[in-house]
C-alpha cells in the first residue's frame, strides 16, 4: 500500500524543461520511500493570500491532481523555458498503514513525513546556497492519500481514511494610523483545518 504525500512549498523552484529529474529512493524505519522530484500547483498564489475568498482547504484539495506542467517563458536557464516546480511528493510504503477515521493518528505520523521532506530540503539548501529555502513543518497547506501498491484510489471503508487534507495558515495585517501619535494596529489571522474522506 502506498500513503502519498503533497505539501505545497512556501517558494518555487525552476526547472528547464527538458531536464529529466529521478525521484530519490531510500528505507527509513518501517516505510520504504520515494521522493519524486517536485512538481507544479496551478493554483493562483492570490488564492492564499489574506484577502482571498477560496478557501484554504480547497487549495489543499487541489494538490490532488498536478499533471500539467505549463513551460515558463519569462524565467528562462541558458536561454530554455523552464517549469515552476512548487510541490513536494513522497511516497510511504509498507504491506498496510493505520488508516482509523481519526484527526488525530496520522501513518506515517507528522513527524517521518516532514523529516522525510526536511532531508529533501536540506539537501537543495546546501547545493544551491539559497538561504531563502527554509524547513517545512506541518503549518503549512499539504493532502495525504491512500492507494493501492498500482496507485489506485482504495474503495470507501466507513472505518478507515483514504484521504487527508490539512491546511494551516497565518497573516499578519499592519494598519499605519493616519494620526501619528497612535500606534500601529496589528491584526493576526490564523486558520487551521483538516478534512478527512473515507
Amino acid at each position: 500500500m502506498i500513503a502519498r504525500v503533497k505539501i505545497l512549498l512556501p517558494y518555487s523552484f525552476f526547472i528547464p524543461d527538458n531536464v529529466v529529474l529521478h525521484n530519490i529512493d531510500f528505507r527509513t524505519g518501517e516505510y520504504d520511500v520515494s521522493i519524486y522530484p517536485p512538481i507544479q500547483n496551478l493554483q493562483n498564489i492570490h488564492d492564499m493570500g489574506i484577502t482571498s475568498t477560496v478557501p484554504l482547504i480547497e487549495i489543499s484539495k487541489n494538490l490532488r491532481n498536478n499533471n500539467i506542467q505549463i513551460p515558463n517563458e519569462v524565467i528562462t536557464v541558458e536561454s530554455k523555458k523552464t517549469i515552476e516546480m512548487n510541490v513536494l511528493q513522497i511516497d510511504f510504503k509498507k504491506s498496510d498503514f493505520d488508516r482509523t477515521k481519526d484527526v488525530n493518528i496520522y501513518d506515517p505520523s507528522k513527524k517521518v513525513i516532514f523529516e522525510v521532506a526536511n532531508k529533501f530540503i536540506n539537501i537543495v539548501r546546501s547545493l544551491s546556497k539559497a538561504s531563502f529555502i527554509k524547513p517545512l513543518s506541518p503549518d503549512c497547506i499539504w493532502m495525504q492519500e491512500y492507494l493501492t501498491d498500482k496507485e489506485e484510489e482504495l474503495e470507501p471503508e466507513e472505518s478507515n481514511k483514504k484521504l487527508i487534507y490539512e491546511c494551516k495558515a497565518s497573516w499578519c495585517k499592519r494598519s499605519i494610523p493616519l494620526d501619528k501619535n497612535r500606534p500601529i494596529i496589528l491584526d493576526n489571522k490564523y486558520h487551521n483545518m483538516v478534512e478527512i474522506k473515507v
